[in-house]
Formats: structure tokens, C-alpha cells, sequence
């Protein structure tokens, strides 16, 4: 490897914010995928912080910087005391250029 090489950053997916390589933008954008295949339907109580936490090797708080992005944009809202919700009518993936992975 030449010395002067500088290595690429990954590319962040459009519309999340932040390094590709954060485990919370990594996190967000696996959740924000199964919204776009409709793994996770409008109107669908998403499971809980902890679990989708332990389902994607995170800490809970990583998890839930990911909800507050995606609150953020459109994708999902939250209803206190029942948990985040996918939002009945996410963004248009299509207007929005989000693909995951980048």
C-alpha cells in the first residue's frame, strides 16, 4: 500500500446523518431498509429498544439514537408508553435516495 494513499470513508446513506461507520447509522438504516421491504408495515408497532438492540448487537442507547434519527425524518413516531410506531406515511424512499446498504 502506497504511503501516500489515504483509505475511503464509507458512504453514508442519504438522509441519515453522520459516519457510515457508526453503529447507529449502520442501525438506523437496517431498520429504515426493513421499513422500505415492508418487513415493518405503516402503522406497525416496531418490538422493543431492548430487543431490536440485542437483535442487532448494540446497546440500547445506539438503538435508540437510530429511532430518534428516523423520528427525525418522517420514518417512524413514537407514542408514549406503547413504544415507536412506523409511521403511516413514511417518506418517499424514492425522493429521498436512501438505499442501504450505501
Amino acid at each position: 500500500m502506497n504511503a501516500h494513499h489515504v483509505a475511503e470513508r464509507p458512504r453514508v446513506p442519504a438522509g441519515i446523518g453522520g459516519r457510515a461507520d457508526s453503529q447507529w447509522v449502520k442501525a438506523a438504516g437496517g431498520l429504515a431498509d426493513g421499513i422500505r421491504t415492508g418487513r415493518y408495515v405503516p402503522g406497525e408497532r416496531l418490538p422493543t429498544v431492548a430487543d431490536m438492540a440485542a437483535a442487532a448487537c448494540v446497546h440500547p442507547r445506539v438503538m435508540t439514537r437510530a429511532l430518534l434519527r428516523l423520528r427525525e425524518l418522517g420514518y417512524v413516531h413514537y407514542r408514549n408508553g406503547y413504544g415507536y410506531y412506523v409511521s403511516d406515511e413514511p417518506p418517499d424512499f424514492r425522493l429521498t435516495g436512501f438505499t442501504w446498504p450505501p
